[in-house]
């Protein structure tokens, strides 16, 4: 386990940018982050990628109308 753990928190950032781009539940990797111990403002700024897939969305469905 605590080698998982060393991989999670080597990786955690792309973890966490995967999470927020990609569509599956952004709170799993959210209690990842929390688990790990992740740094809050690195995980903040990772999170706020978000709005990215939201704006793509957005551009996506505002071309289909």
């Amino acid at each position: 386990m605590a080698k998982h753990i060393k991989n999670t928190r080597k990786w955690g950032g792309f973890l966490i940018i995967v999470g927020a781009l990609l569509p599956i539940p952004f709170a799993m990797t959210s209690i990842a982050a929390g688990i790990i111990r992740f740094p809050f403002m690195s995980y903040l700024m990772y999170g706020l990628l978000r709005f990215v897939r939201f704006y793509v969305y957005a551009l996506v469905i505002f071309e289909m109308v």
